[in-house]
């Protein structure tokens, strides 16, 4: 039923949980995992300025920025990635740049998904609410089944 799944993960306890879930969706016919973050993107804002730093641009600045911070998130998906294939999955690593809930769900209408997992709050994790504000969105927008892992 479930075949294609997308796991958005932020690197907090709660989405890092929500991993054995998707390790019992195997059972239940999971085959792919798209495993995705989402950097929030500010840079937009200054690269406008044009500020000089160092003698290079803001654009140059921030574009060196966006490189080497992609390398370390795919470093740090590596472990999972390799995890889940071990696991018998067919995984591909996403990184995408904007805001997390609106990438989350164009990633799951463009890859085809059939549910999303997610945790229920993020590394924000305002204690005093009820649901994180990303998995709130996903839910309320997501055109697939979205399982919510909520935290302890």
């Amino acid at each position: 039923m479930f075949t294609t799944l997308l796991y958005p993960t932020d690197f907090s306890e709660n989405s890092e949980k929500a991993l054995s879930y998707i390790k019992a969706l195997r059972n239940a016919g999971a085959k792919k995992i798209i495993l995705v973050h989402v950097v929030h993107d500010k840079s937009k804002d200054y690269s406008k300025k044009g500020v000089d730093i160092l003698g290079k641009s803001s654009t140059e600045v921030i574009d060196l920025i966006n490189k080497t911070l992609r390398q370390e998130l795919y470093e740090k998906m590596k472990p999972i990635e390799e995890d889940l294939k071990q696991n018998g999955f067919v995984v591909t690593i996403a990184i995408e740049a904007g805001k997390p809930p609106e990438k989350i769900l164009a990633t799951a209408e463009k890859e085809k998904v059939s549910a999303i997992v997610i945790g229920s709050h993020g590394k924000s994790n305002v204690s005093s609410m009820l649901l994180g504000s990303v998995s709130d969105h996903v839910i309320r927008h997501a055109k697939q089944a979205v399982l919510v892992v909520k935290r302890d």
